[in-house]
């Protein structure tokens, strides 16, 4: 690759634990919370009240339901005993009484304020969800009841208490209940940073997975998608809904690899894809889905691929690719430039000679035209995979590398990078370890290519944890960090994992998401305003796998 590579090894600096890191409002005792200000940033008229009880079984649900409407909605001992507190919007609440006394929560709202109630979620100890509302529910002045049952989705059962008569909703659950989050907030407040705002998906009977996105400053949200053996172009609103879509390819055969898109100021799209036989397709699209050029570029090989961060356009409107393409040594690291006008090549970077088969994963661009790229690579002198992190020229000449990982045989790799206002240059990814599988990772460098920091993610199951993609923002004189991945859960597989971090690297908040059926990841993410769109899938009964998209306040 040159002579700009330095080794670090070791560089573990900080290690983040594993934690819900929801927008806590309340919690209901005091030695349960943390020292941050609550999320709402007005106050309503009045607070959602809180109980805890045990109803044996469903008819004894109907028998406190009546005992409510005849008492205008106020809770009475002894059944309704424990009062946990109120919350204003999304709240973490932790009973201190015994979990297995717990199988019911009872959420009470007057007439001074109607509250919009997304969804409840049964914790466990560390923070992941175990359960959540679902099959009946038992309510009175709550409109549809059942838009609370299952994950958080952004379509809220709605309280509308009149006078006296207090609205209420309560639904039974498996149980123990140590812990469990409520998600909502009051009518005419914005949700609290970390609330899904809306949930989208893909109508197909074949496997979907999502690649890269991006937003256009009017909100559509581009992405591209494998369906089956197809890959498709398609559009979505920031309300998750479906707009309108076109194929980029079909017939795909690709083993590995994956698919990403690109968008100019003008509306240009631009898209490239693994589409098989170790080809690599990119192409460009007008804003109303006209086509444009395309161009295949492939070593002959059959092993060339590009991922789902592997598309970027710099300053001048110059497309930049960056994957891998086969040679004699294997799959070595590959970076093109391509004219945005028409699909000419302006370089194509394939340097030949690295050990093993590594490449780039990620790629961005930044003033002046400077491209910065992520991905892995085997060290010749340690025979391990590192995290392979640079800075090259307008004309692909590099300037600085930086080989960052460990020792241990599972290896480490760089999926995606972004530059902060100050020209810091930030990448995700993952270390891999003996123990712990893979840890995800998240680190800063200067805008020289100085180390500044580095932090990693080992969940709960010491499974693989992966960050797959990042995003970054400067907002007054404060930088924030958004990664997107997996975690694995014991007895629940990998689960979605959305996490946002503030300058120093700590959690700001956390979203988790089990499917409920085998895997779930995110893939990719990207800010609109005040919004974080995510692209995953998760795992379908019968197994097929199936595109998510979710719409996050930020």
């Amino acid at each position: 690759m040159g002579p700009f590579r330095r080794i670090t090894l070791g560089a573990l600096l900080a290690i983040a634990g594993c934690d819900v890191g929801t927008a806590v409002v309340l919690l209901s005792r005091e030695d349960g919370g943390d020292d941050d200000p609550p999320l709402v940033t007005s106050s309503p008229k009045s607070e959602f009240k809180v109980w805890v009880s045990w109803l044996p079984e469903p008819a004894a649900a109907d028998g406190a339901r009546a005992d409510l409407i005849a008492s205008n909605g106020n809770p009475a001992a002894p059944l309704w005993a424990q009062l946990l507190g109120s919350g204003v919007g999304t709240t973490l609440f932790d009973p201190a009484v015994d979990p297995a006394s717990i199988n019911t929560i009872l959420i009470q709202a007057t007439a001074g304020q109607n509250y919009r109630l997304d969804s409840v979620e049964i914790l466990d100890d560390e923070g992941r969800v175990l359960e959540h509302a679902s099959g009946t529910t038992w309510s009175n002045l709550v409109n549809p009841p059942g838009e609370m049952l299952g994950p958080p989705d952004g379509v809220d059962a709605v309280t509308n208490a009149a006078g006296s008569t207090n609205a209420f909703i309560f639904t039974r659950y498996a149980g123990p209940i140590e812990r469990f989050q409520i998600n909502g907030h009051a009518e005419g407040v914005p949700p609290a940073p970390g609330d899904v705002m809306a949930v989208g998906g893909f109508t197909s009977g074949s496997d979907e997975r999502p690649g890269g996105l991006a937003i256009d400053p009017d909100g559509l949200i581009h992405l591209t998608l494998s369906v089956n053996n197809d890959i498709r172009l398609v559009r979505y609103g920031l309300d998750a809904a479906f707009v309108d879509g076109i194929q980029i390819d079909s017939s795909v055969n690709a083993t590995f690899g994956s698919h990403s898109v690109a968008l100019d100021p003008s509306g240009e799209i631009f898209t490239t894809a693994t589409i098989g036989d170790g080809k690599v397709l990119i192409r460009s699209f007008h804003p109303d889905l006209g086509s444009g050029w395309n161009r295949t570029i492939y070593s002959g090989k059959q092993e060339d691929r590009v991922e789902a961060n592997g598309i970027a356009l710099d300053e001048s409107g110059n497309v930049v690719v960056a994957g891998g393409m086969n040679s004699a040594q294997g799959l070595n690291h590959w970076l093109s430039k391509l004219d945005g006008g028409n699909g000419s090549v302006i370089f194509d970077f394939r340097p030949g000679g690295d050990p093993g088969e590594t490449y780039w994963h990620g790629v961005t661009t930044g003033p002046g035209n400077l491209i910065y790229t992520t991905g892995d690579l085997t060290s010749g002198l340690l025979d391990v995979v590192q995290i392979l992190t640079g800075r090259f020229s307008p004309a692909g000449a590099g300037q600085w590398e930086d080989l960052l990982g460990d020792t241990d045989p599972l290896g480490d790799v760089g999926h995606s990078v972004a530059l902060d206002s100050a020209g810091n240059l930030f990448t995700g990814g993952s270390f891999g370890t003996t123990v712990q599988g893979r840890n995800g990772a998240l680190i800063r460098y200067g805008p020289n290519g100085g180390l500044s920091q580095v932090i990693t993610y080992n969940g709960p199951a010491n499974g693989d944890d992966e960050i797959l993609d990042i995003a970054v923002e400067t907002v007054g004189s404060d930088t924030f960090t958004y990664a997107v991945g997996y975690e694995t859960v014991a007895g629940q597989g990998q689960n979605f994992w959305v996490r946002k971090y503030d300058a120093n690297f700590n959690p700001v908040w956390t979203r988790t998401h089990d499917g409920g059926v085998g895997n779930d990841r995110a893939i990719s993410v990207a800010i609109h305003g005040d919004q974080l769109v995510v692209a995953g899938y998760q795992t379908a009964t019968g197994g097929l796998t199936k595109f998510v998209l979710r719409v996050y306040a930020k």
